[in-house]
């Protein structure tokens, strides 16, 4: 579940060459803050079925602001945003038959950012925070034979707005084969469906193709 953000760059970050620097680090940069607060509920009303559902409401504080000093001549890191984040997770699992199991899980997330007085990084609340709104995910997974194992799985994951990345669906699968107790070897696809753009926007995205792999594990 995405409920973390990436760490603010707390130290000085100096571009080379005469000055005046571009970047100098604020000597009132502190550590990002959240605040979790979680309420959920797990039950396993028959042996094969189990679930869980999680809601959570996150304050951030300090969060990491570029401000551009009065004259313009660089910029300086600091603590002037603030955001909240709101959600739901749930999932879960039923043992169709002795070999095989399907498993489902989704997650929800609204999330809002805002500056402080006296902040003028305006790109801030634009850049923070970049999680899709929702994703889910279907998974089953069948043992057709001892040791060998057939998993499939379908994920969903939400658009985005700033900037514009559109949400897709890619289906992956593995066929895994058990030889002994130390070795398995496997053949997994990601994206059968096809190609994907996953990040950046559409005009520059950076797509993730339909991938094949053999895979030998082999533990010693």
């Amino acid at each position: 579940m995405p409920r973390t953000r990436p760490a603010c760059a707390t130290t000085c970050a100096w571009v080379s060459g005469r000055p005046p620097h571009l970047l100098r680090g604020g000597p009132r940069v502190v550590s990002e803050v959240a605040k979790v607060f979680e309420l959920g509920y797990r039950g396993q009303p028959l042996p094969g079925l189990s679930y869980s559902a999680t809601v959570f409401h996150n304050d951030y504080g300090h969060l990491c602001t570029q401000e551009v000093d009065p004259g313009r001549t660089f910029v300086v890191f600091d603590n002037l945003m603030e955001g909240r984040a709101n959600g739901i997770e749930m999932w879960g699992s039923y043992q169709l038959a002795p070999s095989w199991r399907i498993s489902a899980g989704m997650t929800g997330l609204h999330q809002t950012m805002s500056l402080k007085p006296g902040s003028n990084d305006r790109a801030g609340p634009g850049t923070a925070g970049k999680d899709p709104s929702h994703t889910a995910q279907l998974r089953s997974s069948y043992a057709f034979a001892p040791g060998r194992e057939l998993e499939i799985a379908v994920r969903k994951v939400g658009a985005l707005e700033n900037p514009s990345v559109p949400g897709y669906t890619a289906v992956d699968a593995r066929l895994g084969w058990r030889i002994n107790p130390d070795m398995e070897l496997s053949l997994a696809g990601q994206n059968l469906n096809g190609s994907l753009g996953e990040y950046g926007p559409v005009e520059s995205c950076t797509e993730l193709a339909r991938s094949v792999a053999v895979r030998l594990v082999w533990g010693i």
